[in-house]
């Protein structure tokens, strides 16, 4: 199903895949607003143009509303997702092949299976929460950059020496549990003392620095279960 240059009050769609504009080059650009706060399953974001979803980049008012996609997220080569401050739940995969900008807002990754960040931009997050109630929680499949507020409630992040988990000068984050860290490199930049919420297998093994004299340091730590 597709749409593009399309206003609505509310919106529901369930199953299969949204298509949000088309893959070809437009002059006058798509927009597609959503004006309530509804679920929807597959959010396709491919244009050549910016792409306004109204649910969480809303036009018309100054309410903030929550866009909840169940299934997968894409962006589109050449194509540009905003969020502007209004939150986004993510049940399913997100794929950045495009931009993705995100304003002030949270973006929550709600899975109960495996979810993957992947594409081929590296993606940059104002706050991220990690609660996935799956075994397999999230994996980190480009570089992720946390701006304000990293948050662990429900599952583990999967990163590796490639494909790092960042905190980013100035911000923050949760010491994790003993259910839901990052197995795998973590890396904090700036000069604050930090807590990385790192582990490994059924082991929360939390490491804390204090402030680094070099603010321009990235200090990057993982937590080996190995005698």
């Amino acid at each position: 199903f597709a749409y593009s240059n399309l206003n609505c009050s509310s919106y529901n769609f369930s199953g299969g895949t949204l298509q949000i504009g088309d893959a070809g080059t437009s002059s006058s650009g798509q927009t597609f607003n959503i004006l309530t706060d509804n679920p929807i399953y597959n959010l396709t974001v491919d244009n050549t143009t910016t792409t306004k979803i109204g649910s969480i980049y809303n036009m018309y008012s100054a309410a903030s509303y929550t866009l909840s996609a169940k299934g997968n997220v894409t962006i589109g080569s050449g194509s540009t997702l905003i969020s502007n401050n209004n939150d986004f739940n993510i049940g399913g995969n997100f794929t950045n092949n495009g931009t993705y900008t995100c304003g002030t807002n949270n973006t929550t990754f709600n899975g109960t299976l495996v979810q993957t960040i992947l594409g081929s931009t590296a993606t940059t997050l104002y706050n991220m929460t990690i609660n996935n109630t799956s075994a397999t929680g999230v994996t980190i499949s480009k570089p992720t950059t946390v701006s304000n507020a990293f948050t662990l409630t429900a599952g583990k992040v999967f990163t590796d020496a490639s494909n790092l988990l960042i905190v980013a000068a100035g911000a923050t984050s949760t010491a994790g549990t003993a259910t839901s860290f990052v197995s795998g490199p973590m890396q904090k930049i700036g000069n604050s003392a930090f807590v990385f919420p790192v582990g490994k297998g059924n082991n929360w093994a939390r490491i804390g620095i204090t402030a680094p004299a070099n603010p321009a340091n990235a200090l990057t730590t993982e937590y080996f279960n190995t005698p």
